[in-house]
C-alpha cells in the first residue's frame, strides 16, 4: 500500500512539473519580449497613419512629448518624427521575439513530452527510449509553435489622432525607446486576467470517509490527489476586484485487496463555481497579497467506466489566500493555499460535506483595451 501512495505521489508531481513547464512557456516569452529593464533592446514599432494609407515601420528611438522618432538603423539611425496627430494606431513588439520565442519553446516543449512519457505508471519497458524521442519530439513541434505564436504578440497602442490617448500610453512607449529618458509619466494600468493553476489537494469530510463505493474491487478514496484552477477577473481598483473561478479537484481509488486492476481507473470529482471579491495587498511594486472569500456551486461525483455513479450538489463557500509576483508587464506568478467546503445532497440518495484543502501555483495573463 505505501508503496503504491509512493508511485501515485511521485507521478503526481511529475504531471505537475509537465503543467509547469509547458504554462511556464509563455510566462518565459512574455518576460522576455515586455519587461523591459536598464539594458538597452530593440523594439519594432509599425505606425498607421490617418494622413497616409503607407504603414509607417522601423526601430522605436525615441519618445517625445507629443511624437516617437523611427530609425531604419540602430547603429546609423536617421529619426523620422510621427506626431500623435497623424497617428491612428501604434504596434510595438520586442525585435526577434518570434525566433526567440520558437527556440525556447522548443525546448522547453521537448522536456515536458520527456516528462510526460516518464509518467506512465510501469513504463514501457523497451519502448521508453524510442517513445520519449517521439514524444519529445511531437512536443517540441508543438511548443515551438505556441512560442513563435507568443513571440508574434504584438502591443496596440490606439493613439486615434488624440494627443490625450498618447499621454495615457506614453509611460509604456518610454519603457520600449531605444533611448531612455527619466520622465514621470501615466502608465497604462491592466485591470482584467485570465490564469490556471495546478496543485495537491487534500480530501476531507464525509466525502473523504466515503467507503461504500459501488464499483467492484474498489474500496475508500485516496485522499491526496490533484487540482486544476481556470479562473478570470477584473480589478476595480489596486485593493479591490472581482473573480471567478472553476475549482476541479480529482482523487484516485485505492483496490481492495487482491483484486486485480483494469483498464479504466475510477475516480472521485470534486469541482466547483465560486465567485468572489478579490482584496490585495500591494506590499512591494511587484509583490502582492490577495484574500478571496467566495460562495458557489459545487458537486462531487463518482466516475465508473460508462457513466457517473454517484452524482452530489449543494452550496459552498471558498477561502484562499495567494502571493503573487508580478514579474511581467502582461503576466503574474501564483503562489496559494485554499479551502473548500459544500454541504452535498446524492441524487442516489444521502447527504454529506466535501471539503478539500489544496496548495496551488500558476500564472495569470493581464490584458487590456487593444491588448496592450
Amino acid at each position: 500500500m505505501n508503496s503504491d501512495h509512493t508511485v501515485k505521489t511521485v507521478t503526481i508531481m511529475k504531471v505537475l512539473l509537465s503543467f509547469f513547464l509547458l504554462v511556464f512557456i509563455s510566462g518565459h516569452f512574455a518576460f522576455s519580449q515586455d519587461n523591459p529593464s536598464k539594458k538597452q533592446k530593440a523594439y519594432q514599432a509599425w505606425i498607421k497613419l490617418n494622413n497616409n494609407s503607407l504603414v509607417a515601420k522601423g526601430f522605436l528611438y525615441q519618445v517625445g512629448d507629443s511624437s516617437v522618432y523611427l530609425v531604419n538603423s540602430l547603429w546609423d539611425p536617421e529619426p523620422r518624427e510621427f506626431t500623435s496627430a497623424n497617428m491612428e494606431l501604434l504596434k510595438i513588439r520586442r525585435d526577434k521575439s518570434v525566433r526567440r520565442g520558437a527556440i525556447t519553446g522548443s525546448v522547453a516543449g521537448a522536456t515536458t513530452g520527456i516528462v510526460l512519457i516518464n509518467t506512465i505508471e510501469g513504463g514501457l519497458s523497451y519502448l521508453t527510449v524510442p517513445a520519449s524521442t517521439l514524444s519529445g519530439l511531437l512536443f517540441g513541434l508543438m511548443g515551438a509553435g505556441i512560442g513563435a505564436l507568443s513571440g508574434s504578440i504584438k502591443d496596440r497602442i490606439p493613439v486615434q489622432g488624440n494627443p490625450d490617448n498618447f499621454l495615457k500610453y506614453k509611460g509604456s512607449l518610454l519603457d520600449y525607446s531605444w533611448q531612455k529618458e527619466i520622465v514621470t509619466a501615466p502608465e497604462f494600468e491592466h485591470r482584467g486576467y485570465f490564469g490556471m493553476e495546478a496543485g495537491v489537494s487534500k480530501a476531507g469530510g464525509e466525502f473523504a470517509a466515503f467507503s461504500d463505493i459501488p464499483l467492484q474491487g474498489y474500496q475508500r478514496m485516496v485522499k491526496t490527489g490533484t487540482v486544476m484552477v481556470t479562473q478570470g477577473g477584473y480589478r476595480f481598483t489596486p485593493n479591490l476586484g472581482l473573480n471567478l473561478a472553476l475549482v476541479n479537484h480529482m482523487y484516485s481509488l485505492e483496490l481492495a485487496e487482491n483484486s486485480p486492476s483494469g483498464e479504466y481507473s475510477p475516480y472521485w470529482g470534486f469541482d466547483a463555481l465560486i465567485i468572489s471579491p478579490v482584496v490585495t495587498w500591494p506590499f512591494h511594486d511587484k509583490w502582492r497579497l490577495d484574500f478571496s472569500p467566495g460562495i458557489g456551486y459545487a458537486g462531487t461525483t463518482l466516475s465508473g467506466p460508462d457513466d457517473f455513479v454517484l452524482n452530489g450538489e449543494g452550496l459552498g463557500y471558498q477561502l484562499k489566500g495567494s502571493l503573487n509576483w508580478h514579474y511581467a508587464k502582461r503576466w503574474t506568478a501564483t503562489l496559494g493555499s485554499s479551502f473548500l467546503s459544500a454541504d452535498v445532497k446524492y441524487k442516489e440518495g444521502g447527504s454529506g460535506r466535501a471539503r478539500a484543502f489544496s496548495i496551488t501555483a500558476g500564472v495569470a495573463y493581464l490584458f487590456g483595451k487593444k491588448s496592450l
